[in-house]
């Protein structure tokens, strides 16, 4: 299957971009997209929207199969255990991400992200 994919981040208001992005093809049949939105300040958006980009890069090549439902709620646990640091208490993120095989999409939103995709 071949995929063309593109993604953008922009920067707003902040001194710094606390988005992550994936765009990404696994075992040449799978097309990953997401991206992160971190909120919480410098040191928190940006480890909260890292932390989530990574976890789903992880668990899916590791096993395209994997729910995204299930592996946004192990990321979204993880986040929750690391606010208990005063550094990182008020870090945050969306999460939106799409899985692309064989003209199939599934998809995850949390947060106001969005992804828009076309299948032709």
């Amino acid at each position: 299957m071949n995929f063309d994919s593109a993604s953008l981040s922009e920067q707003g208001p902040r001194a710094e971009n606390e988005d992550s992005i994936i765009n990404e093809e696994f075992r040449a049949e799978y097309l990953l997209i997401g991206v992160a939105d971190g909120l919480g300040g410098h040191e928190g958006g940006k480890t909260a929207s890292r932390l989530a980009i990574g976890r789903l890069q992880e668990a899916i090549s590791k096993n395209p199969e994997t729910s995204l439902a299930r592996i946004a709620t192990s990321i979204h646990s993880e986040l929750r255990e690391m606010q208990s640091d005063n550094k990182l208490r008020g870090m945050a993120t969306t999460l939106s991400a799409a899985l692309i095989h064989q003209m199939q999409l599934t998809f995850v939103h949390c947060g106001d992200s969005r992804i828009a995709v076309a299948l032709q």
